[in-house]
């Protein structure tokens, strides 16, 4: 019998590429990370940047890791749908900066990118994580 957790994060998978493909600090902030206003925000516009829809998004989130499920709700909605409608405030403009996988660089939502600007480089995937045994383990169990 197939594991429903498993096919959350195959379809995440299949719209923005394998997992080791995206930047260790999200993998990290959403397998293991503490939840706070930061790492949150990173993460969904992580999310948001790729274009993963926002159910999906949120359920492949709090399955990770043991999440607030009303904040995550809260945070995820209001910020989609904030981003959606092109409103920008200083706290979400300035600090959404996100990696497009599939483009390998790195955007801001609803803000565009000055020419000629390269991103340095920065770590991808589970093992240039602080955490990829516990992450490891936790994806096993996880999504099986």
């Amino acid at each position: 019998m197939l594991n429903i957790n498993y096919e959350y994060l195959e379809e995440i998978q299949s719209l923005i590429g394998d997992i080791e493909t995206w930047p260790s600090e999200i993998i990290n902030y959403i397998l293991v990370g503490e939840y706070n206003r930061r790492n949150i925000f990173r993460v969904i516009s992580f999310f948001y940047g790729n274009c993963v829809p926002v159910g999906l998004a949120l359920t492949f989130y709090t399955k990770c890791n043991n999440h607030s499920k009303i904040l995550a709700l809260c945070h995820f909605t209001f910020l989609y749908n904030l981003w959606d409608m092109d409103q920008n405030t200083d706290c979400t403009c300035n600090t959404c900066a996100y990696y497009i996988v599939l483009l390998k660089r790195r955007m801001w939502i609803n803000r565009d990118r000055h020419g000629g600007e390269e991103d340095p480089p920065f770590p991808l995937g589970i093992e240039n994580t602080e955490n990829a045994v516990l992450i490891r383990n936790k994806l096993n169990e996880v999504f099986g």
